[in-house]
């Protein structure tokens, strides 16, 4: 008796790499669910970043990386999306080369209708909302299913003209092998590779070095909070704005930095794979996101399953997550240093009294954020959409 074929999944991340360089959530997302499908293929097409253009593999996997458009890149930066150009040549070449039973698209703005006209025949597809950046649009198509990273996402999108119908939520999750409370001693030996003692403090903001991420806001919190004689040293660890002139915020957070190093508490350091970061998770204590606008938080989860104390903001979908004073510290108004400087301050102050809450918190994400139950939500959904 023949063995039915698995179904073929084409995952199309057109704006971040595989394996992710620089913690870009698409990327990460796309990777983590493909290395936890039991019943499909997957393969992948997505930008050559820092890699040589070309069929490739990553573990396991078939890669396709496809050469930057310069022209599509500069009209991004303005804003300007045009419908066709959201579809790279190379991608459709793939399509034809090898075709898919299912597209699964990390990109909101995927024009459904013109890959249908240009791949000659009608494709399932799935398109993942990340972010809520794009209203409903005709001219590009609906989608099979809206994949929307938190119950705020989905909201949003129908509310921004997407069919309610075809919304889903699925969450992003964390690897609970990789991201875990470290133990006495792996903690003194994580705190010692950064040059200070196993009863040092550490504070740390994890992400995108932007204004809508509340960066300058942590920058002042941790101003304030190096002032005083108490031991603490501060991390600040994630990419550099591509974009320094879009960020208002930006000449007044470098020259803020600059005199953050001089005092010898604090270090900047660049976006660094998953493995890398997990380890370094080991020395936090305490980590502040006080982002302006967040669809989920993969920084806040990654942060709980570590067994940090996670200080954030009560936006997007962050309270889908967090549940103030349990598993997390929510504040109201990620603008308002003062509430921040003094809730981080007591943190800091206090840390033996948290014991409990870093354990709910990473009881919470075992449980609930373990990527093995949203990639089995997804493989379900595939199923569905096939069916």
């Amino acid at each position: 008796m023949q063995t039915p074929a698995r179904p073929r999944v084409l995952v199309y991340i057109p704006h971040g790499a595989v394996p992710d360089r620089r913690g870009f959530s698409p990327s990460i997302v796309a990777c983590e669910f493909a290395k936890r499908m039991r019943l499909c293929t997957t393969r992948f097409v997505a930008a050559a970043e820092g890699d040589p253009p070309g069929l490739a593999n990553w573990a396991g996997f078939e890669v396709e990386r496809l050469p930057p458009r310069r022209l599509y890149a500069r009209l991004r930066k303005l804003g300007i999306k045009p419908t066709g150009m959201t579809l790279a040549p190379g991608f459709l070449k793939s399509c034809k080369r090898t075709p898919p039973d299912l597209i699964h698209a990390h990109q909101l703005e995927f024009a459904v209708r013109e890959m249908m006209r240009r791949f000659g025949r009608r494709l399932p597809v799935l398109v993942h909302a990340h972010v809520v950046s794009q209203k409903a649009c005709a001219s590009r198509g609906i989608a099979d299913r809206y994949l929307a990273v938190s119950d705020y996402v989905g909201v949003s999108l129908a509310k921004m003209g997407y069919p309610a119908d075809r919304i889903m939520t699925i969450r992003n999750g964390v690897d609970t092998q990789t991201f875990m409370p470290a133990t006495p001693s792996e903690a003194a030996l994580a705190k010692a590779r950064l040059g200070v003692d196993p009863d040092t403090p550490v504070l740390a903001f994890v992400g995108r070095k932007h204004d809508v991420k509340g960066y300058p806001t942590f920058l002042a919190v941790a101003e304030r909070l190096l002032k005083n004689p108490a031991p603490l040293l501060v991390l600040a660890i994630g990419a550099d704005p591509e974009r320094p002139t879009g960020e208002s915020g930006f000449l007044a957070s470098r020259e803020r930095e600059r005199r953050l190093a001089d005092s010898g508490r604090f270090r900047s350091m660049p976006a660094m794979p998953q493995s890398d970061l997990a380890k370094l998770y080991r020395a936090i204590d305490v980590t502040v996101s006080p982002s302006l606008a967040e669809p989920q938080g993969m920084v806040m989860i990654e942060s709980m399953a570590a067994g940090c104390i996670t200080i954030s903001a009560r936006v997007g979908g962050i309270p889908e997550t967090i549940t103030d004073g349990v598993t997390g510290l929510l504040l109201d108004d990620p603008r308002d240093t003062d509430a921040l400087y003094e809730t981080t301050a007591h943190v800091l102050a206090y840390l033996p009294e948290y014991a409990p809450l870093r354990s709910a918190a990473r009881a919470h994400a075992v449980v609930n954020l373990d990527w093995s139950v949203s990639a089995a939500r997804l493989e379900a959904l595939y199923n569905s959409i096939l069916a």
